[in-house]
């Protein structure tokens, strides 16, 4: 978004799809690919063609079903993956920042150290969060869980590939 994701102020944020026409290394056609409150980590997946956003306290899964570049449909697989007081208080400042998604199909979000109220996946669990560490969900918005504790302002999340996470 115009803020870098920093930002508290509604109205900023989108995700562009940056397109290379006529083959010289430089995006000359700009399109609009979904809107949202600073999006703050994205993973899209070309076997569904589905853009996964983490915007605070949301995770949102934009697709695109004619593959026109524009998200046709969404879907909140979490909501409340912040400390919302905190979030319109501070913006990112150790806020919910970044994630990563494993070979294991899960996505692994880095919480700071303001933690989360009350967490939801979309299949109900429910999670609350005291201080910082990774969070992890299932794509399809299931198992939502603490997969580590004890970070501080942990920004964002590096998994290798033999699921070592950093």
């Amino acid at each position: 978004d115009e803020d870098g994701s920093l930002g508290k102020e509604p109205g900023k944020g989108r995700v562009v799809k940056c397109i290379d026409t006529d083959g010289d290394g430089k995006a000359d056609k700009f399109i609009t690919f979904a809107k949202m409150e600073h999006p703050r980590g994205l993973f899209f997946d070309t076997s569904t063609d589905t853009l996964y956003v983490l915007h605070p306290p949301f995770i949102t899964a934009f697709h695109d079903k004619d593959g026109d570049g524009v998200a046709d449909s969404s879907e909140i697989i979490a909501t409340g993956i912040v400390n919302e007081r905190a979030q319109k208080e501070r913006g990112a400042d150790h806020t919910t920042n970044g994630f990563r998604v494993g070979i294991d199909g899960w996505m692994y979000i880095a919480q700071g150290d303001f933690g989360s109220i009350k967490a939801t996946g979309k299949d109900g669990t429910e999670m609350v969060r005291h201080g910082g560490g990774v969070t992890r969900i299932r794509l399809d918005g299931s198992g939502l869980e603490m997969y580590s504790t004890g970070e501080r302002n942990i920004c964002d999340v590096a998994v290798d590939p033999l699921l070592n996470v950093f």
